[in-house]
């Protein structure tokens, strides 16, 4: 049984349609930064802003860790490198900048964001196999069972890595009881290179919202979105790959 999924990464973008009277501009994004940095706000606040020609950043970079939330014309996306906390620390950055962007569009001469129509969601995460040596021999000798046909290559492997797609989907279980993803879903297994014994494990969500649409001042189902991919990532990847991270008695019982 694998070691409890550390995360080391976090973004999820969101998409509106393209609006005719509404824009993202550099007086817009100055506008959040200024916000973020009262007191209502602050603890969402970022250190940085960049106003570039192709896309405005609100950034805060420390050690290895970096946040990053980035608009493009009709987008805007959050990202977490490294994060010193869990997912629920992710979903309040974004709750809280939302928050402020509402208020923006509040004011006097604010400019009202349309509502968002898709959200794309990573997840990335290590963990480590507690029974066999590394990663290697999990994904490539026990997943894949791979290592004993190498030889073409001439070579042993350092690295491996498995992919999965996954699409939306109505499961019945043997319960009776149904259980819906609205999601596309891609998983990848990869042997993590800065340290072999782990495995790098990640989760691509993206979702189209339907029914009524997701506001600046309503993150409820952008919330949804991102625990699903988290808990998918975190829980039903974790558990295949226990499957394989067992002795060799277990493995041919």
């Amino acid at each position: 049984m694998l070691s409890e999924p550390r995360t080391i990464f976090f973004q999820t973008r969101l998409d509106w349609p393209e609006v005719p009277d509404f824009r993202v501009t550099r007086d817009l994004v100055r506008r959040l930064y200024n916000k973020l940095h009262e007191s209502d706000f602050e603890t969402f606040r970022y250190d940085n802003i960049n106003l570039g020609s192709v896309h405005c950043d609100l950034s805060t970079h420390i050690e290895r860790s970096e946040s990053i939330c980035r608009f493009g014309d009709d987008w805007m996306i959050f990202i977490e490198r490294h994060p010193n906390f869990t997912v629920d620390g992710f979903l309040e950055k974004i709750r809280g900048v939302l928050r402020a962007l509402h208020a923006i569009s509040e004011d006097a001469d604010g400019v009202r964001f349309p509502p968002f129509i898709t959200q794309r969601t990573r997840v990335q995460a290590l963990s480590q196999p507690q029974i066999l040596d590394d990663s290697l021999n999990l994904l490539a000798g026990r997943v894949a069972n791979a290592m004993e046909s190498i030889d073409p290559f001439g070579r042993p492997p350092a690295f491996f890595g498995v992919r999965f797609r996954f699409p939306p989907c109505t499961i019945e279980h043997a319960a009776g009881a149904e259980v819906s993803h609205d999601d596309f879903a891609t998983v990848r297994f990869e042997t993590y290179s800065e340290d072999p014994q782990q495995v790098w494990m990640e989760c691509d969500s993206f979702s189209l919202f339907s029914g009524e649409l997701p506001a600046v001042d309503d993150s409820e189902k952008i919330e949804q979105q991102v625990r699903s991919a988290y808990r998918f990532l975190t829980e039903n990847c974790k558990q295949f790959l226990d499957q394989f991270d067992v002795s060799d008695d277990e493995q041919h019982e």
